[in-house]
């Protein structure tokens, strides 16, 4: 079960193994995928109902202080990428760190785990699945035919939707990170550069969502994960690669890493973007038009869902919505 699809059906033939899939998300609403598809998309979409705890940190391959620190970055993104990728991507790493304030150890194996998560290891700057189900996504600014595939995630912490690509571009080009405050929008595949995806990270991480850093001091990993994803969604391996990461965090801080090759620097603000409402924690009772506000729609059926919903309460369901996007 995922967080807007759902697993139906099971066949097999000469020609391979396939899952059928049933879709809330947008049109086709009903297909067949090959079970290697339907793996590859367990990683990032897959959904983890209750929170766990670590299960333990695998061995370093060797003393901490005889590690590069490409071998440190290897390690605790879980080796999604060979040695000589990490010592590439390293620089763009430490830029990135540096401009998410990541300055104490916390702060580090936060990141790492976030990023390591929602990238694999930094190995996928474009999200897996071809974005269909964004399709329509309105809470996106998805309102122009085609914009669902073209604005799926990108980058190493996935920026989705035509919004947060607008909201990207005209950051990145008032810091003089992008040559038009349209790049993003213009050039969406642009965000899933080595080079550049990283901007994406340092908007979100920063700007978008200012509270990240403190629930980072406090090890919040559930609060920096829904800050994140919205959800719960992968916290389980959220939570391994946190465990990981705090090993080797101190090489990372600003006095013990590589200087980056561009240091860049952000100036937090009070405003961020859009989503379709605040995650919330399943202890918690709020009164119904609380709950409208918090539900984050997967999906067209979801939507309607929780619009009919807040018709038999007598509930103003648009005016909620709106509240929930001036929220953030």
């Amino acid at each position: 079960m995922f967080h807007y699809i759902c697993y139906g059906g099971w066949a097999e033939d000469e020609t391979g193994r396939y899952v059928y899939v049933y879709d809330s998300g947008f049109h086709p609403w009903q297909y067949w995928v090959t079970f290697e598809q339907a793996c590859a998309l367990m990683p990032p979409k897959g959904y983890v109902k209750a929170a766990a705890a670590p299960v333990g940190v695998p061995t370093l391959p060797g003393p901490v202080e005889a590690l590069s620190l490409a071998e440190k970055l290897s390690y605790a993104m879980d080796e999604g990428l060979t040695l000589g990728e990490y010592e590439q991507i390293l620089p763009h790493v430490m830029a990135s760190l540096e401009a998410c304030e990541c300055t104490n150890e916390n702060r580090v194996a936060m990141w790492m785990a976030q990023i390591g998560h929602e990238s694999m290891g930094l190995k996928y700057f474009e999200e897996l699945a071809d974005g269909w189900a964004y399709e329509g996504r309105a809470d996106l600014g998805n309102t122009q035919p085609g914009d669902g595939p073209k604005y799926k995630g990108h980058g190493p912490i996935q920026i989705t939707g035509r919004e947060n690509h607008s909201e990207v571009s005209k950051w990145a080009y008032s810091h003089g990170y992008a040559p038009s405050p349209t790049f993003f929008v213009d050039q969406p595949e642009k965000l899933a550069t080595w080079e550049m995806g990283f901007l994406g990270t340092d908007w979100y991480w920063v700007y978008a969502r200012p509270k990240i850093n403190a629930m980072c001091d406090a090890g919040d990993i559930e609060g920096v994960t829904r800050a994140i994803n919205g959800g719960m969604n992968g916290y389980e391996d959220r939570c391994q690669r946190y465990e990981r990461a705090k090993t080797v965090a101190a090489a990372f801080l600003p006095a013990a890493g590589l200087p980056p090759e561009s240091a860049m620097v952000i100036n937090p603000a009070p405003s961020g973007t859009c989503l379709t409402g605040r995650p919330h924690h399943h202890s918690e009772n709020p009164p119904p038009d609380q709950l409208l506000l918090d539900m984050r729609a997967e999906g067209l059926c979801s939507q309607t869902l929780i619009f009919a919903v807040a018709e038999k309460l007598g509930l103003d369901a648009h005016s909620i919505y709106q509240s929930a996007r001036d929220s953030f």
